[in-house]
């Protein structure tokens, strides 16, 4: 697909239908550690806990309480502060993926990973020096409820090939073992091919590296600024170009000005997508869907700062 050289803005947005939907907030998550009511062991509470950080991001608590029973065992720390494995496991990822610094506008990287992908979830990110983190792991359980023992999955032999012109130098395989300790791996690689063992119910991350040192993955032609660098922030209303009804944004998207003066909406984490509003329906209450581009006026609105 062709398209002229527009500008992309990138905000912290989050899609609603306003007056419609509400905004929906994950306050708190987690497993707690008393075992006679049907929660987990502190090892398979620290497996639990690095897929929870992959897919929600929210946890509680920090330190077990000096309480009797459940409510006393949630922490990531025991009551006298010794680390479980849940604490170490986050400890852990932010070592690895720690990245502080200015905004940045994210490259694409293509690849196919092949294998037994029965159950397996991934992710990708990028730092700022351009290197990829690849996050792997498979959703199956690690506790038994009801007889109560930790399971131990199997590793499943994955295939992950570079494509797209992005050229592997080195990689890394990072992993937590049952304890949620790091270990470090240099991986081989072979025709910019890397094979390698996911870690079944424990998260894998692979740092993909091609040897530039910069920020150089396959991109979309397009010009780009920040938010910040052009000036704009707060909560934005956007009203669909074909009929008057209202959405306000307050998570991350990124928008796009469009040669007609209306805006269309791209996820920050699928750049070949837009934000879709199937069949152009009025109808209230209904899901915002992402989207292949069309043209349509279902993909475009005009946008309005009200904060």
């Amino acid at each position: 697909m062709s398209m002229n050289s527009t500008t992309v803005l990138c905000l912290d947005l989050h899609f609603t239908i306003a007056y419609v939907m509400s905004l929906a907030t994950h306050t708190e998550t987690g497993h707690n550690n008393y075992i006679d009511l049907g929660d987990v062991s502190e090892e398979a509470n620290g497996k639990y806990t690095l897929q929870i950080f992959a897919e929600f991001f929210h946890m509680y608590e920090l330190v077990d309480q000096a309480l009797p029973g459940m409510e006393g065992l949630f922490g990531l720390l025991r009551n006298n502060l010794t680390e479980k494995p849940a604490f170490r496991a986050i400890k852990y990822l932010i070592s690895v993926l720690n990245d502080k610094g200015p905004n940045f506008f994210p490259n694409t990287l293509t690849y196919t990973l092949t294998g037994n992908l029965t159950n397996v979830r991934q992710l990708i990110f990028q730092k700022r020096n351009g290197e990829f983190y690849l996050m792997i792991w498979n959703e199956v359980s690690s506790w038994d409820v009801s007889r109560k023992f930790d399971l131990y999955p199997l590793p499943q032999q994955l295939h992950l090939n570079l494509q797209g012109g992005y050229i592997l130098s080195d990689a890394t395989l990072y992993t937590f073992n049952n304890n949620a300790d790091l270990q470090t791996i240099n991986l081989p690689i072979n025709n910019n091919q890397i094979i390698f063992n996911a870690k079944t119910d424990r998260i894998s991350i692979i740092r993909l590296n091609n040897g530039t040192n910069s920020n150089s993955g396959s991109t979309t032609v397009r010009t780009t600024s920040t938010a910040a660098a052009a000036g704009i922030g707060g909560i934005y209303r956007i009203t669909p170009k074909y009929a008057p009804i209202e959405a306000v944004f307050v998570h991350t998207q990124c928008f796009e000005l469009l040669l007609n003066g209306y805006y269309h909406l791209t996820p920050k984490n699928a750049l070949n997508q837009w934000i879709d509003i199937p069949m152009c329906t009025t109808i209230v209450g209904v899901l915002v869907q992402q989207w292949s581009w069309s043209n349509s006026e279902c993909q475009q609105g005009k946008l309005e700062n009200i904060e």
